[in-house]
């Protein structure tokens, strides 16, 4: 996967900056959950409107919000059990086996 972040829609609209380039299947919930308690940390929510990760892009910078990131999938990665296992699934169109 391509990991994508503080994209959005409404009044103030961004496209998404890619975080990772690649990550196996199985890290995607490690990055969500390292995402999610960055936001925890650095992220307002006490103002509805702005809890938005794009909003803490813009407040941290690219460097930062990268570095805090890294940091906390580091801790993350700690946490056995969280790999994310997704099942083959047959190809109906062309009958193949995915």
């Amino acid at each position: 996967f391509r990991v994508y972040t503080a994209g959005g829609q409404g009044a103030t609209p961004n496209l998404g900056r890619v975080l990772y380039d690649w990550v196996a299947a199985d890290r995607v919930y490690y990055i969500a959950r390292a995402a999610k308690s960055m936001f925890d940390r650095y992220g307002n929510r006490r103002q509805r409107a702005k809890a938005r990760i794009k909003f803490l892009w813009d407040k941290l910078g690219e460097e930062t919000f990268r570095a805090h990131m890294d940091t906390y999938l580091a801790e993350i990665e700690k946490t056995p059990g969280l790999e994310l296992e997704l099942p083959g699934m047959k190809d109906e169109a062309n009958g193949r086996e995915g």
